[in-house]
């Protein structure tokens, strides 16, 4: 998949910037193990991809980013399941402070800015 595509299907109302991508990497240096350094590596390539299609329109294949691609989609379900269980729509655009649905605080926000919008 080019990052053009994956993009403009998935990030419409939040890019991925070139700070978000350095916080990935700054992870990957940090990684301990070869689980989290698989994980993280995943990470890097799939922000700096959509950072480079973001920030300059060029579109490039998705080459490594595929498990991060998956996690992705993971966890747009469960946000799905949770804007659900609290009565609410979901949308990307409510996770401005990140996917992460084990971080109650990400949590919390991405539902108060849902409130705030009904």
């Amino acid at each position: 998949m080019l990052t053009s595509k994956y993009c403009n299907e998935n990030l419409n109302a939040s890019p991925i910037t070139w700070g978000y991508a350095k916080g990935e990497l700054v992870e990957l240096i940090e990684s301990r193990t070869i689980a989290d350094i698989k994980e993280e590596f995943a990470d890097v390539c799939y922000c700096v991809l959509c950072a480079v299609h973001s920030s300059t329109g060029i579109s490039l294949p998705m080459v490594g980013a595929t498990p991060t691609i998956k996690k992705v989609n993971e966890r747009l379900s469960i946000w799905r399941d949770i804007f659900k269980e609290n009565g609410l729509v979901f949308h990307k655009k409510y996770l401005v402070n990140g996917s992460n649905y084990k971080k109650q605080h990400k949590i919390d926000a991405a539902l108060a800015m849902a409130r705030a919008a009904n």
